[in-house]
């Protein structure tokens, strides 16, 4: 008697959860962020409130991925993953300012970094052959709108793997170490 009562359960946690009400929540938050850059002053602060979306965007789709039939999840997921992207684009826009600031000569390489975990994400959310979904699309759009500039090559889906981020951010650590300590 109590296997059916906990199929039961399970299926309603299931019904219940599966949606995309934390995935909105959380774009609405990287929307507004989006439309209202942070003050100079700011950046340190901003840069702790998208880690926060992404640690949530990460939490939620843990979440989803043991409560949630595979067919419901994998739009899901692409949804989270693409708002992890946008995500990322913002952060590389806000270290971006502030290496540019105090050691430009490391502004790129930095910001190359969350950019190369951006793309990373928006490729991830069209597996194959899909059509990536409006939200991929401007995602994509805003990442090679910065990569150009900073001679960022973005690779193919395949090539987009942990490796290369890595690679990329480790290239990005190495810059910002080669700054000079502000004096206080």
């Amino acid at each position: 008697m109590l296997v059916p009562l906990v199929f039961a359960a399970t299926l309603v946690a299931a019904e219940s959860r599966c949606n995309t009400i934390v995935s909105t929540q959380l774009q609405d938050q990287v929307r507004g962020f989006d439309s209202h850059p942070p003050a100079d002053a700011d950046l340190a602060t901003r840069m702790s409130a998208l880690q926060d979306i992404i640690d949530q965007a990460n939490q939620e789709q843990d979440i989803l991925a043991h409560v949630c039939p595979a067919a419901d999840f994998t739009p899901l997921l692409a949804e989270l993953l693409d708002l992890q992207a946008w995500t990322y684009v913002q952060q590389a826009d806000a270290i971006h300012r502030e290496f540019a600031a105090n050691c430009p000569g490391s502004s790129d390489a930095v910001s190359a970094g969350f950019l190369a975990a951006a793309w990373s994400r928006a490729e991830r959310a069209t597996p194959g052959t899909a059509t990536p979904s409006p939200l991929t699309s401007k995602v994509v759009a805003m990442i090679q709108k910065r990569a150009a500039p900073m001679k960022l090559d973005l690779p193919a889906a395949a090539g987009a793997t942990d490796y290369w981020v890595k690679t990329v951010q480790d290239q990005g650590r190495a810059a910002a170490a080669a700054c000079p300590t502000p004096q206080a």
